[in-house]
């Protein structure tokens, strides 16, 4: 189970995962704004290497400005915790697409590029 708070934001629910970090779904408690929390896992929390690797990624995100990615809005050390806060749009992942169809929505390819 991941945090209950971290920095300005409620955890509402976890999202998914992946082989260095967890996302969850969180709410600032001020302003009331849906966003997705990227969590490094703790695992690599002390590894300087990877930690300077999701700030990288953090630094790449906050450059982009694009339609078809989401909104990078903030990077939080706190709790023993490093964060990625971004942009929450909720719909199906890729994940479940492939589930479901069996196969890519080509519609979708065609409006990513």
């Amino acid at each position: 189970m991941g945090p209950s708070h971290f920095s300005s934001y409620r955890i509402i629910e976890k999202l998914g995962e992946g082989g260095m970090s967890n996302v969850y779904l969180g709410q600032h408690i001020h302003i009331n704004r849906k966003v997705a929390i990227k969590f490094l896992n703790e695992k690599y929390a002390t590894n300087n290497n990877i930690r300077q690797r999701f700030k990288n990624e953090a630094s790449t995100l906050s450059n982009l400005q694009h339609p078809n990615v989401v909104a990078f809005y903030d990077y939080i050390e706190a709790n023993d915790s490093i964060g990625l806060i971004m942009e929450y749009v909720p719909g199906e992942t890729l994940e479940d697409q492939l589930k479901t169809s069996g196969k890519f929505n080509i519609k979708c390819c065609k409006l990513c590029t």
